[in-house]
């Protein structure tokens, strides 16, 4: 009955909709569901992209970060860009990660998809809040890089392309940043404003 169910569910679904084992708990215990799937995948009945997360049809291939973003969202957890990313985004490192990396608001922890490997980097709460701007995204990046290697140098290439709101962002942000950065991106500041390179 439990496999029945979920069959139904799933052809309800729009048929390139990634889907989860935790939405389908609603029929059945957790050995009974995954039963289910794993003869659903060996029938080819769905593609099975990710350890708990499905597709109906994949001729329209989900992406990595549609995958991820599917499994986050299943366990109630943020994801955001992690700091090797913005890193390679401003140019301050010279390549991207080799495995997709993502912060979250949990511990770290990594898993395989059909995609590729999934690298989930664990960050706390005051990198968490940096997360939520442009600017807090390049205070978090700046801190990843470390009081031994950031300098003035890469402070200016990081913020020069900012707004004037996006350098207010960056001047309320100071409160979260560990001192030694505070220290740094003090000579970006000017009477409460943000000092921009001519």
């Amino acid at each position: 009955m439990c496999s029945e169910y979920i069959q139904l569910h799933i052809m309800r679904l729009p048929i390139s909709q990634i889907f989860t084992t935790r939405e389908l708990l609603q029929y059945g215990k957790r050995a009974a569901v995954d039963q289910a799937l794993y003869r659903l995948v060996h029938s080819a009945f769905i593609i099975r992209l990710a350890r708990g997360v499905f597709v109906r049809d994949a001729s329209t291939r989900p992406t990595i970060e549609e995958i991820v973003e599917a499994k986050m969202s299943a366990w109630n957890k943020s994801i955001f860009t992690h700091a090797e990313n913005l890193l390679a985004n401003l140019k301050l490192i010279a390549k991207e990660p080799d495995a997709y990396v993502v912060a979250v608001d949990s511990h770290s922890s990594s898993f395989e998809t059909v995609e590729g490997q999934v690298e989930l980097k664990g960050i706390g709460r005051r990198k968490v809040r940096l997360c939520q701007t442009k600017a807090g995204q390049i205070v978090y990046a700046l801190w990843h890089i470390g009081r031994k290697v950031c300098t003035k140098h890469e402070i200016v290439i990081a913020t020069e392309k900012l707004s004037r709101h996006e350098c207010e962002d960056l001047r309320r942000a100071s409160a979260m940043m560990p001192g030694w950065l505070n220290d740094l991106c003090r000579f970006r500041f000017s009477r409460g404003r943000i000092q921009m390179r001519s």
